[in-house]
């Protein structure tokens, strides 16, 4: 008897509230009936629309005709099939989806055939991508890998280093990942894995044993909801270790660079002292006596450096700031570095567009700034020119250009120009040395000031160096 669900609406309704993908065919595989679902799926992978009363398969590529048509056939003899397949859609995107094939019969008779398709898609892919991940975590030592659903049930276990506490696999396969922390008294590790739940990737180092682990948590999502949660585990206690003997031996380093400076220094002052007092009580061999007064004194700015250098560099440095009227502060570093200015006939120019601007900063440190910009720009521009210093107020905000006309940085040394000991270090236009610190100095030292610092450059043209601080008032 041929199959009709034309008066059949109770079972149309149902076929058409299923989430699964479904179509009924007659003994003669026409359709007789098939939801929404099931068409969409059809157009998609076969690019057709079907047809009530026309066969499907007869349509499709005769690759899945020769597959299907037996299958189909064997149904009519009361035969019921099910199995994931894998296939590619127009767009050449690999799906998948498990068939199921029902022979619907009727007093013991096969009157037509249901077909019920679910994409598993997602569930495939997260399948195939968990193999792939457990395949790669356990080819990398001295990690743990676990992956578990949202309450925490282990699902996948790769054991490297919990092996060496006695733990494997296939003790944790099962197990609660909260209970798991407990009894190792890891309770620390419970929040971060309750928020990446949440859907937040984590990261945590911690101690264990005397040994020391970095832990990082991802969040695997379906449907924008959280269903797994993948935990990594790394041994890193030689790394650790290390970087504490590196931490000495730069305590070290640093501790020795300090004490030479400061045993240098002191002679240099020294030597500086008494050649001034010669200038001051003899004319006879001058010459020399400024030889010795600016060698003294290139000298002495590298000393300068390398304790500004190390001091910065100290994480336990903190600024102490006072409230203090920048224009003022600014127009007396100008006044203490004119006679290097004046000897090469550069006159320095102080401009603002607000009377008063008032900044927090440490005094010793940023006039070393200023002095520092103010000097480059002596040292990088021809005689005769200008440098021109502007205070701008800005919303809160004020913005120091410190703008010369020299001979400009190439744009090659414009991405280093502000790293320790770089290479972007020149002669000046009188041959005055550079030795690299000054303008990492500058930028520590803005740092440290929440400020920000950048430079604008052209060769031959000149150089503008921008600071920015928050204002007080």
């Amino acid at each position: 008897m041929p199959l009709n669900l034309n008066k059949d609406n109770l079972l149309k309704s149902i076929i058409d509230a299923m989430d699964e993908m479904v179509c009924v065919l007659d003994t003669s595989l026409k359709a007789v009936y098939f939801n929404q679902n099931f068409g969409e799926m059809i157009k998609l992978v076969h690019g057709f629309i079907p047809q009530l009363n026309e066969t499907i398969y007869d349509k499709t590529a005769e690759v899945y005709s020769k597959e299907w048509l037996p299958r189909l056939n064997n149904a009519l003899l009361g035969k019921y099939f099910e199995e994931v397949i894998s296939i590619k859609d127009n767009q050449e995107q690999t799906l998948h989806y498990k068939i199921t094939v029902n022979p619907l019969l009727k007093d013991k008779l096969v009157e037509g055939i249901m077909i019920k398709v679910i994409d598993v898609t997602q569930e495939k892919n997260n399948e195939i991508n968990l193999q792939a991940f457990k395949l790669l975590a356990a080819n990398i030592p001295n990690i743990d890998v676990l992956v578990c659903d949202t309450d925490f049930t282990i699902a996948i276990a790769v054991c490297g280093e919990m092996k060496k506490q006695g733990i494997d696999a296939n003790y944790l396969m099962g197990k609660n990942l909260i209970d798991i922390s407990n009894q190792l008294n890891l309770e620390m590790l419970v929040p971060i894995y309750k928020s990446t739940r949440n859907g937040n990737s984590e990261s945590i180092e911690y101690e264990y044993n005397k040994e020391y682990y970095w832990l990082e948590t991802y969040p695997i999502f379906d449907n924008n909801k959280v269903k797994n949660i993948i935990i990594i585990t790394r041994n890193i206690t030689e790394l650790k270790r290390k970087n504490i003997a590196l931490q000495q031996l730069n305590i070290t380093k640093d501790n020795i660079l300090v004490n030479v400076a400061h045993d240098i220094r002191n002679p240099i002052t020294a030597i500086l002292g008494l050649s001034n007092l010669l200038i001051s009580s003899s004319h006879e061999n001058d010459q020399y006596i400024d030889l010795i007064t600016r060698s003294c004194n290139n000298v002495l700015s590298i000393i300068n450096d390398i304790l500004d250098a190390t001091e910065l560099d100290n994480d336990n440095f903190k600024l102490n700031l006072a409230n203090t009227e920048l224009n003022s502060f600014i127009s007396d570093v100008i006044i203490d570095e004119n006679h290097n200015a004046a000897n090469k006939n550069i006159t320095i120019h102080l401009d603002t567009n607000k009377e008063e601007i008032f900044v927090r900063i440490h005094h010793d440190k940023f006039k070393r700034v200023i002095s520092n910009l103010i000097s480059n720009a002596v040292k990088f521009s021809d005689n005769g020119t200008k440098i021109n210093i502007t205070t701008q107020y800005l919303n809160k905000r004020v913005l120091i250009k410190f703008k010369d006309h020299g001979i400009g940085i190439p744009p090659k040394l414009q991405e280093i120009i502000f790293d320790k000991f770089t290479k972007a270090g020149r002669f000046g236009t009188a041959g005055e040395k550079s030795f690299g610190l000054g303008l990492s100095i500058v930028r520590q030292i803005v740092k440290l000031h929440d400020g920000s610092v950048w430079l604008e450059s052209e060769e031959d043209k000149g150089t503008t160096v921008f600071i920015e601080l928050n204002t007080t008032i």
